[in-house]
């Protein structure tokens, strides 16, 4: 009796291994989040760039207080180029009137790293008065600066002082703490390493929203300090 042909195998399709599935749910959702970083970020540029003013706007409304916000400092404590630069427009916005007082908020953690000793430094150097000098030894992030601002130091409104691709998230911030504020930009030139400080930056606007929303303490709050007193004693 003749065999019956065997038909050929099947192949069978492989199925993914569960971990390509993962992977591949991890790349999508890691582009869907990075779409919406850029999209706040470009949300955060067109709602607060008029608030980024020239040095006469911003001295048309006397403010509580000039506010600088720090940022590096050499292993000997000398500024950075930023810094300088922020520090300098900071005096000019003072000495024009944008604020009474002038505000110097930087990272002091430890004995090692002192931001707002070179920025006092070069307050004084410029020849603004000793006790007009308030020192914010805690002003660890744009936040905790804001947030110190507001809670110790009792500021009502207040010119922010950075450079200007830094400014569009402390003019989200100051407007989500209820902070009366004008921003003024203190770009010299353009720095290096700005293309991966713009690209860290789109990620720090994205975390604000967490702090704009929820408005955490800050990590260290202490005590009130009455900004129309005597800056010295915040010295310390």
């Amino acid at each position: 009796m003749p065999q019956r042909p065997q038909e050929p195998a099947r192949v069978r399709a492989r199925r993914p291994w569960p971990w390509e599935k993962i992977l591949s749910c991890l790349v999508l959702i890691g582009l869907a989040l990075a779409v919406l970083a850029m999209a706040f970020s470009i949300y955060l540029k067109s709602k607060y760039q008029l608030d980024i003013v020239s040095l006469d706007t911003a001295a048309s409304k006397r403010r509580d207080a000039v506010l600088v916000l720090g940022c590096g400092v050499y292993p000997d404590g000398s500024p950075s180029p930023m810094l300088r630069d922020r520090m300098q427009a900071g005096i000019a916005a003072y000495f024009k009137g944008a604020g009474r007082k002038l505000l110097l908020s930087g990272d002091h953690g430890s004995k090692h790293y002192d931001e707002v000793t070179a920025m006092k430094k070069l307050a004084l150097e410029a020849g603004v008065p000793p006790e007009n000098i308030f020192l914010d030894h805690a002003g660890f992030s744009t936040y905790d600066s804001l947030k110190r601002a507001k809670e110790v130091f009792g500021l009502e409104s207040v010119c922010l002082v950075s450079q200007k691709y830094h400014l569009y998230r402390a003019c989200y911030l100051a407007d989500s703490l209820g902070l009366d504020y004008c921003a003024y930009p203190a770009d010299a030139y353009v720095y290096k390493g700005q293309f991966f400080r713009e690209a860290r930056e789109v990620l720090a606007r994205v975390k604000a929203i967490f702090s704009a929303t929820f408005q955490p303490p800050p990590e260290i709050l202490g005590p009130p300090i009455d900004i129309t007193g005597d800056g010295q004693a915040s010295w310390d």
